[in-house]
């Protein structure tokens, strides 16, 4: 969990420092948090939803994270191959964060100085 709690902080990060640069404030916008899950030794990893929330909070990683990964992995694996197994638990091969945006606001507002977006 430390090393999930550690690659999401720098995610997040990175991600708000990428929106602030592009004109967008921090709290314009939400992100969904995705986890890539499979069973060791399968290539293809099952991708799904967290959390939804901001960027600045990772309160959704707490010690139910496991339990609630695990049943939307089954979910997931059962409505893309219709079964689980049910003695192999499933690793993380990823994680990142979504960004949503509110559909008023898709451009960034220009900056003083910067040439309007035509």
């Amino acid at each position: 969990m430390e090393r999930l709690r550690a690659l999401c902080e720098v995610l997040a990060a990175c991600a708000r420092k990428s929106l602030q640069a592009a004109g967008f404030a921090e709290d314009e916008s939400t992100a969904s948090w995705q986890l890539n899950m499979r069973y060791p030794g399968q290539n293809f990893a099952l991708t799904f939803d967290v959390a939804h929330g901001a960027l600045s909070g990772l309160v959704w990683l707490d010690r139910d994270l496991g339990q609630k990964a695990l049943a939307l992995f089954n979910a997931r694996h059962t409505q893309e191959y219709g079964h689980i197994r049910e003695h192999e638990l499933p690793e993380v091969a990823g994680a990142r964060p979504c960004r949503r945006q509110p559909a008023t606001r898709l451009i960034p507002t220009a900056r003083r100085g910067s040439r309007a977006l035509s």
